[in-house]
């Protein structure tokens, strides 16, 4: 008789864009015993999910909660604006050290699948900060050795945010129309593809998959 293999999910950014859709996907796959959302303050939303536990941590100080930042697979979703972050110092310590330390805490305690969203261009030689700091955690990662690692890099997210972004959203109208490998990602789609990468990992190592495939990929799973 076939037995079901307990397993669980580690989710960062659950409140985002991307990371909202990834909790839905998640939540109606049925693969995960257990999600866990690692977030600053209480869901309500959330209180007494049969399946979803979250784990509200100080994330200056992450590794107080090494107990709580377990799961065999581990999706990120974080990230923030330069607008929002207000200084270069506050934006490299969320979209960098922030995810890498969760990263180390989650490998460390056994994980063996890390997924995240990231950029296209991303690349710590790179001259533009947004990119070189999406470059420096990729690199991160991939110095920890994970087992699977997975990189999506999409060009422009596309998608209603709670807050309001006009250039943004007329850049995502003007790029929805472009070569695919520029085109305008819908964050549905990034997380449809992410989900289903989690479920079936690779051989093993890391592999980047760029907009255009994520766009392919996106329609065969439809």
């Amino acid at each position: 008789m076939e037995t079901h293999q307990r397993r669980s999910a580690l989710l960062l950014g659950a409140t985002g864009l991307v990371g909202s859709e990834i909790l839905n996907l998640l939540e109606r796959d049925g693969s995960y015993d257990r999600i866990v959302i690692v977030t600053r303050r209480p869901l309500a939303a959330f209180d007494g999910h049969p399946t979803i536990r979250q784990a509200i941590v100080d994330f200056d100080h992450l590794g107080r909660y090494a107990n709580d930042l377990r799961g065999d697979d581990v999706y990120c979703a974080f990230g923030t604006t330069m607008r929002k972050a207000g200084s270069r110092e506050q934006f490299s310590k969320v979209d960098l050290e922030y995810p890498k330390q969760l990263a180390m805490t989650a490998r460390s305690n056994g994980a063996s699948h890390f997924l995240l969203v990231s950029s296209k261009g991303a690349s710590s030689g790179s001259s533009n900060f947004y990119l070189h700091i999406k470059g420096q955690l990729e690199q991160a990662l991939e110095e920890m050795d994970w087992p699977n690692l997975t990189i999506l890099q999409p060009s422009v997210i596309g998608g209603d945010r709670s807050e309001s972004r006009p250039l943004e959203r007329l850049g995502q109208m003007l790029l929805s129309v472009a070569p695919s490998s520029i085109r305008t990602v819908p964050a549905s789609s990034i997380a449809r593809v992410m989900v289903d990468a989690g479920r079936r990992p690779s051989m093993g190592g890391t592999r980047r998959i760029e907009s255009a495939e994520i766009l392919s990929i996106a329609r065969s799973l439809q």
